[in-house]
């Protein structure tokens, strides 16, 4: 399975104090235990007049011209793009920034003028996916970027969005514009240069089933009421 080989960042989300908190409205990012793993959540609350952001952004040092980021997620209750209900991940060049979004109805990468599409609706609710982003930033007006799912080369995208940022600075983001309660879970997350090979970081099973033998809550998927039950807050 190809994964970043983490030279800016390797963070197995069991401490979020790293990431400077950037939540608004209702929002609320925390670090907490969810279906036996240490994650990061995100959660728009139970408000969306105001536009909430439950958002946690990081600077990891000055990006080359390769910019490779996995990361484990469960989206556990999106919305559409459409509605801006969705998860965001951002990672910005000096001259360029990536841009995703991941919705219900699908994933979209950012050329600065329109969201394309990624594959054919990608994104699961209630299950894990690892996502690699293996970004090419060495021409701004050209910046591509090769997208895997749980090892498996889906497309390749523009991500051309040339504006002026700063480099090295990431942002993850759920948001919840129409929707209440928009909620994703960040297991890991490693950020490189360069792609490396591994059998196999995680297993990704439905929520609420096992993994590597390791989980045997059950084998449903899990309520937006039963969250409660495989949850466990970690406070700083």
């Amino acid at each position: 399975m190809p994964v970043s080989n983490a030279l800016y960042l390797d963070d197995d989300c069991s401490i979020i104090s790293a990431w400077t908190d950037s939540d608004s409205g209702t929002g609320v990012s925390s670090q907490i235990t969810f279906d036996g793993r240490s994650c990061f959540k995100f959660d728009t609350g139970a408000t969306p007049a105001g536009a909430p952001d439950a958002q946690r952004v990081i600077d990891v040092g000055t990006f080359g011209d390769r910019v490779v980021i996995s990361l484990s997620l469960c989206f556990y209750a999106l919305g559409t793009r459409f509605n801006g209900d969705y998860f965001r991940l951002q990672a910005s060049h000096s001259s360029a920034v990536f841009h995703a979004r991941f919705g219900s109805d699908g994933l979209t990468i950012s050329d600065g003028l329109s969201h394309n599409i990624v594959g054919s609706y990608l994104v699961e609710q209630n299950t894990w996916q690892e996502w690699t982003f293996d970004i090419d930033f060495s021409v701004a007006t050209t910046a591509n970027v090769d997208v895997y799912l749980n090892g498996v080369l889906q497309d390749n995208v523009d991500c051309s969005w040339t504006t002026s940022s700063t480099n090295g600075r990431v942002e993850l983001a759920q948001l919840g514009y129409v929707t209440a309660n928009r909620i994703t879970y960040v297991d890991w997350i490693k950020i490189g240069d360069d792609l490396v090979y591994v059998s196999s970081i995680r297993s990704a099973p439905t929520i609420g089933g096992t993994a590597g033998g390791s989980r045997t809550e059950g084998t449903l998927p899990l309520r937006e009421q039963d969250i409660g039950s495989l949850e466990t807050v970690r406070r700083e």
